[in-house]
């Protein structure tokens, strides 16, 4: 290679021109030379004293007037009569009747029967008296006290509502599930005669055959019997 070869001439490239520099005119808003700068208003904030005297007062007269709203509540409510009830306090028989039906859904058969005889010796007249009795007896059932339940069944038809057939009816079931078929049948005549309800001489009749009839064809000898 021959290092005595001439040299290339160098290209130059031409620089652009420097952009012009463009001068921003001051702004309006700024400070003027020579005006002086306002001095800032400081505001002050005058703190007012609490009356404490005033808001203690305000405290007592609410918690008063909430106490005498829940004692109204307790008194003058269903509702808070129930909670009375709840609590074993002095309450309404109706409230009681109504826990005790509480109790006996939620399965706590002690605490319902309890609460019927608070609320039977609360009020131990009034119309629905049967119905009341009949919810008692259904929770001395539920606790496997078949005796107590038997008692309110006999008072029921003894004495409450003799013309009723729902004491009697209740009585000759429990004694049909002792299997005491005497004794059904004995108070199934009395129920027919007192309540005039056929249902009862059916059910005798079912129970008791009838007595043997004599054939007048036949002779006094000759006895047919219907059962």
């Amino acid at each position: 290679m021959n290092s005595d070869a001439p040299t290339p001439p160098t290209a130059y490239v031409e620089e652009p021109p420097p952009a012009p520099v463009v001068r921003s005119e001051p702004s309006r808003q700024r400070r003027k030379r020579g005006q002086r700068r306002q001095p800032q208003r400081k505001v002050k904030y005058d703190g007012h004293m609490i009356n404490w005297a005033m808001v203690g007062l305000v405290v007592v007269v609410l918690f008063v007037v909430a106490l005498v709203g829940s004692f109204v509540y307790l008194k003058a409510t269903p509702n808070g009569q129930r909670i009375l009830a709840r609590t074993g306090r002095k309450a309404s028989a109706d409230a009681y009747w109504d826990v005790g039906t509480e109790y006996l859904d939620q399965g706590y058969i002690a605490r319902s029967i309890a609460a019927y005889n608070k609320a039977l010796e609360l009020e131990p007249d009034r119309p629905d008296i049967v119905d009341k009795l009949l919810l008692l007896a259904e929770a001395y059932e539920a606790g496997g006290q078949q005796q107590d339940a038997m008692e309110i069944f006999e008072r029921i038809y003894r004495s409450v509502a003799p013309e009723d057939p729902v004491g009697y009816r209740n009585a000759i079931r429990l004694l049909m599930a002792q299997n005491q078929v005497f004794p059904a049948t004995e108070l199934m005549q009395i129920a027919y005669e007192k309540t005039k309800d056929e249902s009862f001489f059916n059910q005798r009749s079912q129970l008791v055959p009838k007595a043997p009839v004599a054939s007048l064809s036949g002779g006094p000898y000759m006895l047919s019997r219907t059962v």
